[in-house]
């Protein structure tokens, strides 16, 4: 049983780490998009 929780909670912290890594990567990437937006409409 112990095993199974372990494995688990290991497999959490993977999705748990890849979920923070790609919600960094969309407000990356959302940023991105309006500063050049800005600068398009600055010219």
């Amino acid at each position: 049983m112990q095993e199974l929780i372990n494995d688990f909670l290991t497999k959490m912290k993977i999705y748990n780490f890849s979920l923070k890594i790609s919600f960094k990567k969309i407000c990356y990437l959302t940023l991105v998009d309006f500063f050049n937006a800005t600068i398009y409409f600055m010219e």
